[in-house]
């Protein structure tokens, strides 16, 4: 004869069903749960979502409302403390570590022009350039901190401007600027003048804008003839005149600096 269920332990099995029901809501969602192998997987642009308690968004990983891949890491008030703008290789996008087998960077890009700017570790050392987005050479200003020395400059694969603050307190200087200074605040303008004109003469030259500080030119005359005479005869914020006894085949070179 078959055993017939008692209600006592009818009631056992609904209670023991009860609390497998309750361990498989718990993992999916109402308390931790732990992927010992695997992954997971989202499809078909499905996102994933971390909400505060107070159902504020704290992170977002999928699609924005243009179709974009983005990433969001927001603060407790909704500020976003990290975030991309876009994804992909091209438009407004910031790449964290975009080669990791190559040195450590963050590149940061606009979709304005062919270059962005990146912050770059090597050996100790940091660097922060304009480059290339094609193939990421160096094509502006750029700043760099090294163990004992610090740059400020222009690179190119062709050229290299700089000012270079060293830690015996020296300072180098590589460049100069031979033209119309960029502003009445210049600290040194430099010129020359190879048209070989004969003497004597009063030869002016302008420093190509207002300065605002006292001007003291400093001047050399080559010419081909001995015992050429020459001296600074005015000077003024504009420019300054330089007289010269006479001589065929005289060239002006001069250095100007800047004082308050």
């Amino acid at each position: 004869m078959g055993q017939v269920n008692q209600p006592s332990n009818l009631l056992d099995r609904i209670k023991a069903v009860e609390q497998q029901v309750s361990k498989i809501w718990k993992s999916l969602g109402l308390a931790s749960a732990t992927i010992a192998a695997g992954g997971l997987t989202l499809l078909n642009n499905a996102f994933l979502k971390m909400l505060g308690a107070a159902g504020n968004e704290l992170l977002y990983v999928g699609p924005d409302d243009s179709g974009r891949q983005v990433v969001r890491i927001r603060d407790a008030n909704g500020n976003i403390i990290f975030g991309s703008v876009s994804g992909g290789t091209s438009g407004q996008r910031v790449a964290i570590n975009p080669e990791p087998t190559s040195l450590p960077r963050i590149d940061i890009y606009d979709d304005a022009t062919s270059n962005h700017t990146t912050a770059v570790m090597f050996g100790g050392n940091f660097l922060l350039q304009r480059e290339t987005d094609a193939d990421r050479t160096a094509n502006g200003g750029y700043i760099q901190f090294q163990g004992n020395t610090g740059f400020f400059g222009h690179r190119t694969p062709t050229s290299d401007a700089f000012i270079a603050f060293g830690g015996d307190e020296g300072i180098q200087l590589q460049g100069w600027w031979v033209a119309t200074p960029l502003s009445g605040k210049s600290s040194v303008v430099i010129g020359f003048d190879d048209s070989n004109f004969s003497g004597p003469v009063t030869a002016d030259y302008g420093y190509g804008a207002t300065m605002t500080g006292r001007m003291h030119p400093i001047i050399n005359v080559y010419a081909p003839d001995a015992n050429r005479r020459w001296c600074v005869v005015g000077s003024s914020l504009t420019g300054f005149s330089v007289g010269i006894d006479g001589g065929a085949g005289n060239r002006v070179h001069w250095w100007a600096y800047r004082s308050l």
